[in-house]
């Protein structure tokens, strides 16, 4: 999906980190991915509205997201509960 998204860029707009909650808040449809780079399984989320919330995982306020992955099924969760620290410099919001 995120190379789908980085190949349609009249479509798909790459957005910082510290826009993405209060796009969703406006009702746009905000995503957020992360290419593995071994090849293997990615991993995809939506930005939901909510509030931000400093994170000490990735040292900064992040957006609340809706992941669906292991143990993840809950409304909403700070985006850096589904992208660990070691993954936040490679994670695209778009």
């Amino acid at each position: 999906m995120v190379k789908y998204w980085q190949n349609n860029p009249s479509h798909w707009e790459q957005i910082s980190i510290s826009e993405a909650q209060q796009l969703a808040n406006e009702g746009y449809f905000v995503v957020a991915g992360w290419i593995n780079p071994s090849g293997g399984s990615g991993h995809v989320v939506v930005v939901v509205p909510g509030e931000e919330t400093y994170s000490p995982k990735w040292g900064c306020d992040v957006p609340q997201t809706m992941d669906t992955g292991g143990n993840k099924r809950t409304p909403s969760q700070p985006i850096s509960d589904g992208f660990g620290p070691d993954k936040k410099r490679q994670c695209e919001i778009l």
